[in-house]
């Protein structure tokens, strides 16, 4: 999929939501746990300040002792003077995660300002899949300059580990970046790797962007990731205030005091970008005062509680809860966004502000419903939500012929409650009126048939495609070696609607990466030749060119033809185990496949050729 048809993809999921009434919305007024939107009260299961602090007097006090004393802004950069109160909550940091820290607007410019600064161009950087956007948009700074940037699968520890012991000898510094806490399904980061192996690795860096634990963990409140781990002489741990803090900004923490130094006198936003407002410096100051208190202690344990509420809750329902921790982030599994659309409508028709999980944050097929739990959430109004919940879960699956195998199967997940909401879910499939046949070898198609609307295209006649198979069908080397299948979807009459092929096949994962990448995969190549390479299902086979599927769009089932080829390409890379679909070279029918994609099952890697 190229960056503009990327874009076009995420602009009509967002316009979906929006025209649904989901996202994109506008709260009149809030107080508590409720909150007023377009004239409708909502109990808000949304809300990332999960301590709930930002309705506790003492940080509005300091938010309007700080405007009465300094304004609503003091406009000048740090670089030439700050609002004093900078200095105040810098030393209040200071005391509560024991290191040298630094202050910064927002955690996407401390980001901005802190890595560049940091990252020499003979480093090498690895991102966790699912690490924040904000530090991957932070990275794409170095990666200009030269540095060797490089993704891999989220959590996998075993691919750090080998992705470390190749580049730890041919880079001054490795750096893994990742999150503490992650945003959409509340998963934890896997510390105790971490750090065994920045102990193991004397040149292995990690940086971490730990917002969404930022105060609910710790003795003081800082963060999971130091709840967990000392902090180490090769981390650098980036927190923000927006959440459960309350107030606004965020806090770098550092292992040197050079260092914080570094990144203040060279950072980019921390010379030229505008500072905190003081109304929210104000607050912040009182939020510090409160971290550092005896009282903090039952803060913290009372929004823990309702975090263990909650699970048990989930668990009792037999939703399927995509990571169960003792995270406040919790992610039910839709699959498909048309699921997750019905779900978070329905509920927030029931009374509840949720969240809808959607692609590009998670995969297409991982769309799910996000809640938060804060300590301005009851355990009735959490007992309740959840039970709701359920409910609406299993007819919003229903209603959009959703399967809750299929659920488990896209999250990997498995639970003991499967069994007992079976009976609720109902498959319903669009192409009654269409039959699918499937075959795997040139010799059983229908030749005249196939020729008839495949020949003239780039070596798809039979006798073209007999050669390829016999060439490639009994190799014992794997990228050699091809599997066929043959679709034709005929209606009642047996009049054909779409006809293509596709192959299963070993293919260079680079195949629609910048030409710069694969310069230097195909180096590595030379060392490793499975490298970056995956099994995959694609349309058409290498040696062939051209439009791969013929469609008849006048058809009137056209568009279910399309839904039942899809469906099927699904079970096929599911029963064969591939790890890419890879649909390329289908002018027709693009529009529709297209429009499907968005609410039809795909793996965490679709690409669409062009046609």
């Amino acid at each position: 999929m190229s960056k503009i048809e990327l874009v076009q993809a995420v602009d009509k999921i967002i316009n979906e939501a929006k025209n649904r009434g989901i996202i994109h919305l506008s709260a009149d007024s809030v107080r508590g746990s409720k909150l007023s939107v377009s004239g409708r009260s909502l109990i808000n299961f949304g809300s990332c300040s999960y301590l709930g602090l930002e309705f506790d007097e003492r940080l509005i006090k300091g938010s309007q002792q700080a405007v009465a004393e300094f304004g609503t802004q003091f406009s000048a950069s740090r670089a030439y003077i700050s609002c004093g109160l900078y200095n105040k909550l810098e030393g209040l940091f200071t005391e509560i995660f024991q290191n040298p820290v630094m202050v910064a607007p927002t955690t996407t410019l401390g980001h901005i300002a802190t890595l560049p600064v940091i990252i020499g161009e003979n480093d090498a950087v690895i991102l966790d899949h699912q690490v924040h956007s904000s530090v991957q948009g932070a990275v794409e700074l170095v990666k200009n300059k030269g540095t060797h940037v490089e993704l891999i699968r989220h959590n996998r520890m075993d691919m750090l580990e080998d992705r470390l012991n190749h580049l730890h000898t041919k880079h001054e510094k490795v750096w893994y970046m990742a999150d503490g806490i992650y945003s959409m399904f509340g998963d934890m980061a896997p510390l105790k790797d971490i750090e065994r192996l920045l102990d193991t690795y004397d040149n292995f860096h990690f940086y971490v962007d730990d917002a969404h634990g930022m105060s609910c963990y710790g003795e003081r409140g800082q963060g999971y990731v130091l709840s967990q781990m000392q902090m180490h002489p090769r981390m650098v741990v980036a927190m923000s205030l927006a959440k459960a803090f309350a107030t606004g900004g965020a806090v770098f923490i550092f292992p040197t005091q050079e260092m914080a130094d570094l990144v203040r006198n060279c950072g980019g936003p921390m010379i030229t970008s505008g500072p905190m407002q003081p109304g929210a410096l104000g607050a912040a100051v009182a939020s510090a005062r409160i971290h550092l208190s005896e009282e903090y202690a039952g803060i913290r344990n009372d929004l823990h509680e309702k975090i263990a509420f909650t699970n048990k809750a989930l668990l009792e329902n037999g939703l399927p809860l995509i990571a169960e921790n003792d995270s406040p982030v919790f992610f039910v599994g839709c699959g498909l966004p048309k699921g997750g659309y019905n779900l978070v409508k329905r509920m927030n028709n029931e009374g509840y502000m949720t969240n809808l999980g959607i692609f590009p944050a998670v995969p297409m097929k991982n769309t799910g419903l996000r809640f938060t739990i804060t300590r301005l959430n009851d355990q009735e109004e959490i007992k309740a939500m959840v039970e709701c919940l359920r409910d609406q879960h299993r007819l919003a699956l229903r209603e959009e012929g959703l399967d809750l195998k299929q659920i488990y199967a896209a999250f990997k997940i498995k639970t003991q409650k499967q069994s007992l909401v079976e009976d609720f879910i109902t498959k319903v499939t669009s192409a009654v009126d269409l039959e699918l046949s499937v075959v795997h070898s040139t010799k059983d198609l229908d030749k005249q048939e196939w020729n008839k609307v495949h020949s003239g295209k780039g070596g798809h006649d039979t006798d073209s495609l007999e050669v390829f198979e016999k060439a490639f069908s009994n190799s014992d080397l794997p990228e050699e070696f091809w599997e066929w299948d043959f679709l034709n979807i005929r209606d009642r009459d047996g009049q054909l609607v779409l006809s293509t092929f596709l192959t299963t096949t070993l293919h260079k994962d680079d195949v629609l990466a910048a030409a710069e990448v694969s310069v230097q995969v195909e180096e590595r190549r030379k060392e490793e030749g499975d490298y970056m390479t995956s099994r995959t299902l694609a349309l058409g086979c290498p040696l062939t060119t051209g439009n791969h599927m013929y469609l008849n769009e006048e058809h009137p089932l056209a568009r279910k033809a399309c839904e039942l080829f899809l469906d099927r390409v699904q079970q096929i890379h599911k029963d064969k185990g591939t790890t890419n679909i890879f649909l390329r070279d289908s002018s027709e029918g693009r529009q529709i496949l297209n429009e499907l994609m968005l609410n039809l099952i795909v793996k965490e890697k679709v690409h669409l050729g062009k046609p």
